[in-house]
């Protein structure tokens, strides 16, 4: 039996989660699967390039395969437009159980030991980000900033993430 690396056991618990996914999509709409439109989605934040989907295709015209068809299993690749058409009906709790393997698989092998501080909690770091900007376009819930020339409504979040004091690396959290 293969031995089974952090990543394939990351990659498992994504299509684990994968299969709770709604899909309404009908008729000739399911060119691809729920699968590969998440994978694809997921592929990009290892695969640093302006367009997920030219890089793979070139990738692919190259040498033959696409890391998202080596690495990620992808059988094919959706567009960017069409990953986002899907994926906003996609309620984010339903990947919630991905974060939890992710996090046990980390304290298991030891990851999270030098984000520790005192009394061995793990040090949390938070980033304020404006995400969203509208003089006209609000709800209720939203953050408001008063200007000279009107009012903008605009969302803010904080993002927890994990870091190390001294260390650039960070670790993102669910918040």
């Amino acid at each position: 039996m293969a031995v089974s690396t952090i990543f394939d056991q990351i990659i498992k618990s994504f299509r684990l989660a994968i299969q709770s996914f709604p899909d309404k999509r009908t008729g000739k709409n399911l060119t691809y699967t729920i699968e590969d439109i998440v994978l694809s989605a997921f592929s990009v934040f290892f695969i640093q390039s302006p367009s997920f989907l030219a890089y793979q295709r070139t990738m692919k015209k190259t040498n033959g395969k696409s890391n998202a068809e080596t690495l990620f299993k992808i059988g094919k690749i959706p567009s960017d437009n069409h990953i986002r058409d899907i994926l906003d009906n996609i309620h984010p709790e339903l990947l919630f159980s991905v974060f939890d393997t992710i996090f046990e698989i980390f304290k298991k092998n030891g990851y999270l030991d030098s984000f520790r501080g005192i009394n061995r909690n793990i040090l949390i770091a938070l980033d304020g980000v404006q995400y969203f900007s509208s003089k006209k376009i609000h709800c209720k819930n939203c953050s408001v900033m008063h200007h000279r020339d009107g009012t903008i409504t605009y969302q803010q979040r904080n993002h927890p993430c994990n870091r190390c004091p001294g260390s650039k690396t960070r670790h993102p959290t669910t918040s």
